[in-house]
């Protein structure tokens, strides 16, 4: 029976180097980098990927305190302005120096800066294009390298669609421009599936510190019964990294009595 014992430590050997060799190359977990994961969403999202096990990097912009705490071996926190290519640029370098891939893309930063037509600047306007709309397009080119096969998940809302209100004007056209630019790049670039998550009043801090009275109007002039909790925004992305819905996809969360 003695024999039997360089046999067992051999194949102990064998299959502990496969392991490492896995492991270093990233076969084994999946890679996501996840823009805005300080926000309400973006923080669900984090933890659903965590739960599942995949390597993160992840980035923040000014609220960083429950980031920065995830930051470990198989996590990392990058803090990372959208508006500036140089650190899109620096973000995408650094994924890939850490992990050597990215196998999902999620865009979750945005800013809202809703005010009255006639109040709105030109400089506010471009401010809220420049986050939303172009940060993404840059996000997407410069980690197009390392993208092939992967998926791209925008968070966009129902704003760019049909329940844009005279207060957000910028913020309605700049999701649609990202809806729509999800069903350009799903034409453009077919070896890559792009989706879009589109909710409606989600239950974040902006959303809670509304004038109670305007938000139930708005409520009920949209059709939405309940606010869209994070985790629900979180686990429908979750359901589209399997990349096997019709890439161009627009997922609507409505958050009314059906949902």
């Amino acid at each position: 029976m003695f024999f039997l014992f360089p046999i067992l430590f051999t194949f102990l050997n064998i299959y502990d180097m496969i392991g490492t060799i896995y492991k270093d190359v990233g076969i084994m977990r999946k890679v996501a980098l996840v823009l805005g994961a300080s926000s309400a969403i973006g923080y669900a999202i984090v933890e659903e990927f965590i739960q599942k096990e995949y390597d993160l990097s992840i980035t923040y912009y000014k609220r960083d305190e429950r980031v920065k705490k995830l930051s470990s071996a198989s996590i990392l926190v990058t803090k990372c302005d959208i508006t500036k290519e140089e650190d899109i640029v620096r973000l995408i370098d650094v994924t890939i120096q850490k992990f050597g891939k990215i196998d999902l893309l999620v865009n979750n930063v945005g800013v809202a800066l809703d005010h009255l037509i006639s109040e709105k600047t030109k400089q506010e306007f471009l401010q809220v294009l420049d986050t939303n709309v172009v940060g993404p397009f840059l996000v997407v080119k410069h980690a197009l390298n390392y993208l092939d096969g992967g998926v791209v998940i925008h968070i966009a809302s129902t704003d760019g669609i049909d329940t844009y209100n005279e207060y957000d004007i910028d913020y309605s056209v700049s999701k649609a421009a990202l809806i729509h630019m999800t069903k350009a790049l799903a034409y453009a670039l077919p070896n890559i599936k792009f989706y879009a998550v589109a909710p409606n009043f989600v239950d974040t801090e902006p959303i809670r510190e509304m004038n109670p009275i305007f938000l139930k109007e708005e409520l009920q002039r949209v059709g939405q019964t309940h606010l869209i909790k994070p985790i629900e925004v979180a686990k429908t992305v979750l359901c589209l990294t399997d990349g096997k819905r019709k890439s161009g996809s627009i997922i609507v969360l409505r958050g009314d009595e059906n949902e």
